[in-house]
């Protein structure tokens, strides 16, 4: 695993990032489809990864969509590792989204919704 680089935001708050290359992402385990999305998304994650939080901002920089998780692998009620994001009220265009994990990684990923 890469060294996490500490960041300051201009609110003189810490951030610590990893870097992550393609090889990094691969092997985590997550996947997004469909993409391109109309009318909903779907992120899935593997076992080995403990999920924080999920957010997702515009192209302008506003959260539009945030979700901490209680429980940190994701399986509630019989549910899967996954969150299904209902897309079909966003405006068209190009979305960022950032899954944060419980040891401080950050994963980060685009997501364009068409109407």
């Amino acid at each position: 695993m890469r060294e996490a680089k500490q960041y300051y935001s201009s609110r003189g708050s810490k951030s610590r990032f990893t870097s992550v290359g393609l090889n990094d992402v691969l092997s985590t385990g997550w996947s997004l489809y469909p993409n391109p999305a109309h009318a909903e998304a779907l992120l899935q994650w593997g076992e080995d990864m403990e999920v924080q939080s999920l957010e997702w901002r515009d192209a302008g920089g506003r959260m539009i969509y945030a979700n901490d998780f209680t429980n940190p692998s994701g399986v509630e009620n019989g549910q899967e590792r996954q969150v299904r994001v209902l897309v079909a009220q966003w405006s068209p265009g190009l979305y960022y989204g950032t899954l944060t994990l419980r040891d401080g990684r950050c994963l980060r990923f685009k997501l364009m919704v068409q109407p």
